[in-house]
This record gives C-alpha cells, structure tokens and sequence, in this order.
C-alpha cells in the first residue's frame, strides 16, 4: 500500500515537473514571437507611421510584462504544490538546491527586464 501511494506522490510531482517546463515554454515561444514582430516593425513599418509604431511597441512590452509575470507566478505555483507533496521535509532543503526553478525565475524576470528596457527606451 506505501507502494503505491508514492507511486501516486510521485506521479503528481512528475506533473508538476512537466507543467514547469511548458510555462517556460509558452514564455519563451511569446518572447520570441514579440521580438520577430517588433523586427519586422523596426525594419519595415518604421518610417510609414513613427507614433502608431511607437504604440504597438510599448503595447508588445507590456504583453511581455504580462506574460513574464505569469509564468513567475505558475513557476512558484507549480513549486510550492511540490513541495506540498514530499513526505520527507527535513532532507527538503538539500534536495532544492539542485532543482532548475530558481534559475528559471531569474531568467524569466531578467529576459523581461532587458525587453521592456529596451522598449522604454525607443524612440523612432
């Protein structure tokens, strides 16, 4: 019966695993998505219409704002329902400093910092 209960525990620490890795995913599949649309708009709308293009970037940074601080929080989320899991909680601490997560929070926040830096900072 313990068997199969951490089997269970396991599984639903697996999802989470997983789930983790998708919300970097999306992250990275809009970030990159903003930064091709803000190419082709710096490269080819730049001289049509400066204040429409103005706009339109400072909306793609703020998108940027929003989607980075969701995945901060799913990461967190995601984190803390893990740890909810583990029945071992003394050796808790020693285990996490191995895990990727905080890593990745600090990629995400610094991705979106440097974007929307960058983006406050244009002028056409």
């Amino acid at each position: 019966m313990n068997s199969s209960f951490d089997k269970d525990i396991w599984s639903q620490i697996q999802y989470h695993n997983e789930r983790i890795y998708k919300n970097l995913e999306m992250f990275l599949q809009i970030t990159l998505a903003i930064c091709g649309g803000l190419a082709y708009l710096a490269v080819n709308k730049i001289s049509a219409n400066p204040e429409a293009v103005s706009i339109v970037i400072r909306l793609a940074g703020y998108l940027q704002l929003f989607v980075g601080a969701y995945t901060v929080i799913a990461i967190f989320h995601h984190v803390i329902s893990r740890v909810r899991r583990y029945t071992d909680k003394s050796s808790l601490i020693r285990k996490s400093c191995g895990w990727l997560e905080p890593y990745m929070i600090i990629f995400v926040l610094s991705i979106q910092r440097f974007q929307y830096q960058s983006i406050t900072l244009f002028k056409p």
